[in-house]
């Protein structure tokens, strides 16, 4: 068994090969519905990896279920013109890599109103330890500019997944580094220059909670204080939604109109499957582009 776990904190981490030779060689070992198949499962590996369907079908098919309870998508009308504040008087710094860091770029602030005449999707991007996790992700994303090649922009905002023990990795290596270098890979890309955007870190996503597990911060926080925490642009798409609380374990997906009269929302889906509801989203209510 310690086999078996060795082989899933590889699989997990990335450093095994595309094709996780050797996982469907282990079909006559029971693995489904145990800690090894719900792990993976949780972690996109049903969607990447044929090889762990096969092993993890009811996992995988459990996890699918779980997936669609979540699922939930809105929208609602803006008036730009009577509204005190509308999307584009928004302000945000970009990712902060640290001195030294090698990243190519120091941070900057960014005013949304360069945004104004394009689309513009807002997602956060929970901050694992799993790099291939991260990196599936961040290839969704940047496949929108398929699909809306000349008039979108993506920002990015990384947000430090609370269900995680990073502690746990931290002996075997840098889970921020780890990160951080997924990250630099498709900040300093030319081809997604002034397209995508890697925001600054979130430090919470909903009022009266806080972050676990992060080493830089220890201190339990005064959960009267998280109102103050919570991202400008995060506390205007929420009440424009009127969304009392972002769900923290998956990724929400903001869909903003170039003239930032609509906005809708998607919560609940995998990377991959935005890509889905974008193509449907720009044919039905944003005409062709």
């Amino acid at each position: 068994m310690e086999e078996l776990k060795k082989m899933q904190d590889m699989m997990m981490s990335g450093e095994y090969d595309d094709k996780m030779s050797g996982f469907n060689d282990l079909s006559d070992i029971q693995l489904d519905e145990t800690d090894i198949c719900n792990k993976l499962a949780a972690h996109g590996k049903c969607l990447d990896h044929e090889e762990v369907v096969e092993v993890c079908p009811k996992s995988c098919k459990k996890w699918e279920e779980h997936l669609k309870s979540k699922m939930k998508s809105d929208f609602v009308k803006v008036d730009v013109d009577g509204d005190d504040l509308i999307f584009f008087d928004l302000v945000a710094k970009t990712f902060d890599y640290g001195s030294g860091s090698g990243s190519g770029k120091s941070q900057k602030e960014i005013e949304f109103e360069r945004f104004e005449g394009y689309l513009t999707v807002v997602a956060n991007l929970g901050k694992v330890c799993h790099t291939d996790d991260v990196e599936n992700a961040l290839s969704n994303l940047v496949s929108l500019f398929n699909i809306v090649p000349y008039s979108l922009n993506v920002v990015v905002f990384p947000f430090r997944h609370p269900f995680l023990d990073y502690d746990e990795h931290e002996t075997t290596y840098d889970c921020d580094e780890k990160y951080h270098e997924v990250l630099r890979k498709y900040d300093n890309d030319k081809q997604f220059e002034n397209k995508l955007y890697i925001m600054e870190e979130l430090k919470v996503l909903n009022e009266g909670k806080n972050q676990k597990n992060d080493k830089n911060d220890k201190e339990k926080k005064d959960p009267s204080q998280s109102q103050s925490q919570i991202h400008p642009v995060y506390r205007y798409l929420k009440a424009k939604l009127k969304m009392d609380e972002l769900l923290e374990d998956y990724a929400t997906f903001f869909f903003i109109s170039s003239e930032g009269d609509r906005i809708d929302m998607l919560q609940g889906s995998s990377f991959g499957g935005l890509r889905d509801w974008v193509r449907q989203l720009t044919k039905n209510n944003y005409g062709e582009l």
